[in-house]
């Protein structure tokens, strides 16, 4: 079997509807506390809000926050807001960007192509995610680890 043909017989389904819930009735406003200009300076600031924490689940919230920046940058229409809040064994990254367009999975083609592979990195890490759509615009993807 090709690599390819690995990587695409292991990339996950998106997850269903009781994983991911559009609400546009959810207002989160702790999503606009920190608006970094890079992916560095949020994963920067992921790892001070972790300093203490358990390595595995610091390093699952780095890749989640990589991912979710990337996307907003790339796809979202730039970064709006992002924040991470923890506590003993848990950890909740927020990004918000201004695009309404929801994260969705590329079907496999048979081809070993870039990209296509972050959104279900997050859904593989996450406990539980949740996308609300401000009232000002935009999404807010809320991915709950540990």
């Amino acid at each position: 079997m090709s690599e390819a043909e690995v990587q695409a017989r292991d990339r996950p389904e998106p997850p269903d509807a009781h994983d991911v819930r559009a609400a546009a009735h959810d207002v989160r406003t702790t999503v606009h506390e920190v608006r970094p200009s890079a992916i560095a300076q949020a994963r920067d600031l992921a790892r001070r809000r972790l300093r203490g924490f358990d390595a595995r689940l610091v390093d699952d919230c780095l890749l989640v926050v990589s991912e979710l920046v990337t996307n907003a940058v790339r796809h979202g229409g730039g970064l709006v807001g992002f924040d991470v809040t923890a506590r003993p064994g848990h950890v909740t990254v927020s990004v918000r960007d201004r695009s309404t367009t929801l994260p969705s999975t590329i079907p496999p083609t048979g081809q070993w192509l870039p990209g296509g592979y972050g959104w279900p990195m997050v859904c593989r890490l996450a406990k539980k995610i949740t996308i609300s759509m401000p009232p000002g615009g935009g999404k807010a993807i809320h991915v709950s680890i540990g």
